[in-house]
């Protein structure tokens, strides 16, 4: 090869092709490399060309950097693999060839790659290094593709300021199920994020598995129109309070989705989303965590369709003060089955999750605008439904906070329409020794209403809580501000409707 042309013979003469008929226009040749297949494989300063036979094709790359690449080299690599050195990264462009490996997997780049996918990454062949690599270097709109199992102890992949990218599993075959794609085991080392996105715009993630991240399985801070959908993440000791806290962490995102997925093992929630806007939690599965599905400080969400079961709360919507998003509010819980939230709590101590009692099936706490309509809430030991204030929380766990703007009270709260059954037949010993309830009710409200807003603001009721259509379900107000000297099951100030909660339209 010259820098203009490439030369070749065929047994019997040499014969040479000017780098307009590669393709290379008025590029630099810059490497070759001939597979065992006998295809040659050239880079020019920007571009990569295949010979296979008698003719020459040009692969674009682009989508594989940020703007214009420029090639340094190309060799054929130990594994078999052409490799293409550009300015940020090392690229495997190119199968193994003069043999097929069991996986049936597909190329990195190159003619065989499928059409969704910018770069594909193979588990058997790409370490944990071309996985940073690739993300390191992924350009505006890129599709990078993953397939197998990549073994990654104690890694902690990330990439900032995406726009448009996707991160998608490619299943092999015969892969089936939830997150079937690609799985990433980190074998619960370290204690980075298996995944870590910050700044992220129109990004996708799809058909992957997150196995025993040294920290959280999946987190995304800062961004907008984020979907995440058919992905697992689990920790393979089970429960523990070394997990990470949070199997998809997100937070101060607008316009999020998070569906067709499965989480369990969270130290502290499966899936959570802090001071986002308009969120969508939809047909996912959570079990085996402390909290299943948690909203925290968002506006405008929507927790439908999903399964939360074995975990110590099933769905926990709720406000914290002290935070830069303030109060949220606008929650619609709708059509989910929220089943034997029974599991002892193994959130480390210290924590605020370290305080939730076992047993609950939904937590309201101090959040505003909230439905609670169509669910199957059943068989969790201490409550179906906890409506509560941080008032309260404080009361009894000795917590205090200085925020003059937050609202501590859930109000505009209603419970329409559910079927509660055998719930609060175990209860947590908070509702035995402090309350002195050795059976709970499907509901319990913990009786706290501002005083002030209780004659001034409340006077048309839209403020109070509702609960209506719920069939046989029972009901405690706990009087919670007076440890129970009040208590009350009378429903008749809570035969009351607030307009209905829409489902959240976020595009996505």
């Amino acid at each position: 090869m010259t820098y203009d042309g490439v030369s070749h013979h065929d047994g019997k003469a040499w014969s040479s092709e000017k780098k307009a008929t590669i393709g290379a226009g008025e590029d630099l040749l810059q490497g070759i490399a001939v597979d065992a297949a006998g295809k040659v494989w050239v880079a020019s300063t920007h571009k990569v060309h295949l010979r296979d036979g008698g003719a020459w094709q040009t692969i674009d790359l682009g989508k594989a950097g940020r703007g214009t690449l420029y090639f340094d080299d190309l060799e054929l690599g130990p594994d078999g693999s052409v490799y293409a050195l550009h300015s940020t990264a090392l690229l495997r462009i190119g199968p193994q060839v003069g043999s097929t490996d069991s996986t049936g997997s597909t190329p990195t780049t190159g003619p065989d790659l499928s059409p969704e996918c910018d770069v594909m990454l193979h588990g058997e062949s790409d370490d944990a290094d071309a996985v940073q690599a690739a993300l390191t270097g992924a350009g505006e709109g890129a599709t990078i593709c993953f397939t197998g199992e990549f073994m990654a102890p104690g890694a902690g992949f990330s990439v900032a300021s995406t726009r448009g990218l996707t991160l998608r599993g490619v299943p092999l075959a015969g892969s089936e199920g939830i997150g079937a794609g690609a799985l990433f085991d980190f074998a619960a080392e370290g204690s980075a994020p298996g995944l870590l996105l910050t700044d992220a715009e129109d990004l996708t993630i799809e058909g992957l598995t997150l196995r025993s991240s040294g920290g959280d399985g999946l987190t995304i801070f800062g961004g907008a129109r984020v979907k995440l959908r058919d992905l697992r993440v689990s920790w393979a000791a089970g429960a523990s309070e070394d997990n990470g806290a949070f199997g998809m962490h997100v937070r101060d995102v607008v316009d999020l989705q998070i569906a067709d997925s499965e989480v369990s093992d969270a130290a502290d929630a499966g899936i959570y989303a802090a001071g986002s806007r308009n969120v969508v939690f939809k047909s996912n599965l959570a079990h085996g965590n402390v909290a299943g599905l948690e909203a925290e400080n968002c506006e405008n969400v929507e927790i439908s369709d999903n399964e939360a079961s074995d975990n110590t709360v099933g769905i926990f919507v709720l406000d914290l003060p002290m935070q830069a998003a303030g109060n949220g509010g606008g929650v619609l819980v709708q059509g989910n089955r929220i089943l034997d939230n029974n599991h002892a709590n193994f959130a480390p101590a210290g924590k605020i999750s370290a305080s939730v009692p076992v047993g609950i099936g939904a937590l309201v706490l101090a959040v505003d605008e909230v439905e609670l309509q169509g669910n199957l809430i059943e068989n969790n030991d201490s409550t179906g439904v906890l409506v509560v204030s941080f008032t309260t929380l404080s009361l009894v766990s000795g917590m205090s906070y200085n925020d003059p703007n937050f609202d501590p009270d859930p109000e505009t709260v209603e419970i329409d329409d559910n079927q509660l059954l055998a719930n609060g037949d175990a209860p947590d010993d908070l509702f035995v020794s402090l309350f002195q309830q050795p059976m709970m009710p499907d509901i319990t409200w913990d009786g706290a209403f501002d005083s002030l807003k209780k004659d001034k603001d409340n006077a048309d009721g839209a403020l109070s809580l509702c609960i209506r259509g719920n069939g046989d379900a029972d009901f405690l107000n706990l009087d919670a501000a007076n440890f129970g000297a009040n208590k009350s099951t009378d429903l008749a100030p809570h035969d009351c409707d607030h307009p209905a909660r829409p489902a959240v339209d976020n595009g996505l």
